[in-house]
């Protein structure tokens, strides 16, 4: 949980019990560790309601509630949300009426219910706190994608290329490999990273413990450059939603991208620098953690850096790893 909404959290918390100690309660026993999540001492010290006069019944649980005699403390009206937010003293002085204690444990009940009702909700959809944009809804199938594109003349791409080159694994992967284009054997094949490079991500997947089979291979572009060469814009645009869409269908658990160009396209900004500087740390996918690392064709000509990719993908198994054990 972000760091901002752990503290909302704890100062909800903080609330509630000197709501409780309005409502009567005389005493609550909070341990060294609630005081720790409190954040600092003086957050945890207001958690503490006055002293009981007489000595606590024994008990074995972390709080204590006593039933409070006729004429303790008044809570807040229903409709009075600026008394349920104010100290205990202001409580005290817009309140002056006791009320009984059925009375007292009703309207408690109903202004907490309500107070909660109007406070934000946090998002859940993000490992990295809130998304900037969701996932959109998904398509029925993959297949219904691929049928989309059809025989694609979108962009100046399509006058080089023998096969398009879709993409192919699981569409329940858990992990889905993103690289920049397809290459010579691919668009010969019709079959995503076939080749040299093809032959050490298959090796890579299988030092992770899984199968080709188990994960999701595609690219940003369909469509194989010319001599290789880096995808331009104007071709990122017309085949990136595709991209997004299959996305949207897998939902993956983590998603790595293969080289700076499809990090770029994933993440929607051309201008987040080389490989070397993105590598190495998680950014969010429309609420999935994306992993950049080295393209596998990068590693056959710079075998320097297959240790750090390594890294990174030690990174993408224990964020696997997370995902599994926080999974319903």
């Amino acid at each position: 949980m972000p760091e901002a909404e752990f503290r909302l959290l704890v100062k909800e918390v903080a609330n509630y019990v000197r709501f409780l100690a309005e409502a009567g309660v005389t005493f609550l026993e909070v341990g060294q560790e609630d005081r720790v999540l409190a954040g600092d001492t003086a957050d945890a010290s207001e958690l503490q309601p006055p002293a009981p006069t007489q000595p606590p019944a024994q008990h074995t649980s972390k709080a204590v509630r006593r039933v409070p005699e006729t004429g303790a403390n008044p809570v807040p009206t229903d409709g009075d949300e600026q008394a349920l937010r104010a100290t205990p003293e202001k409580q005290r002085l817009l309140h002056s009426q006791p009320k009984s204690n059925d009375e007292n444990l009703t309207r408690s009940a109903t202004t907490c219910n309500q107070t909660l009702a109007r406070e934000p909700q946090f998002r859940q959809d993000s490992l990295f706190g809130e998304a900037a944009a969701p996932l959109p809804a998904a398509d029925v199938s993959l297949e219904a994608i691929r049928n989309d594109i059809g025989d694609c003349r979108r962009c100046k791409l399509a006058h080089h290329r023998t096969h398009i080159v879709f993409g192919e694994g699981s569409p329940q992967a858990r992990l889905v490999f993103v690289g920049e284009g397809p290459g010579a054997e691919e668009d010969a094949t019709g079959r995503p990273f076939v080749g040299r490079a093809g032959q050490l991500l298959d090796k890579i997947i299988a030092a992770m413990g899984l199968k080709r089979e188990e994960v999701y291979i595609c690219n940003v572009v369909k469509c194989r450059p010319p001599e290789n060469r880096t995808p331009e814009r104007d071709e990122v645009a017309a085949c990136a939603g595709f991209l997004h869409r299959q996305l949207a269908v897998i939902r993956p658990r983590v998603i790595v991208a293969l080289g700076a160009s499809a990090a770029a396209a994933l993440l929607e900004d051309p201008k987040l620098g080389g490989i070397s500087k993105l590598r190495g740390r998680f950014y969010d996918y429309r609420g999935i953690p994306l992993m950049p690392t080295f393209h596998p064709a990068y590693l056959l000509r710079s075998p320097d850096k297959k240790r750090e990719a390594w890294e990174d993908m030690k990174q993408v198994m224990a964020k696997l790893r997370e995902s599994e054990r926080a999974a319903p």
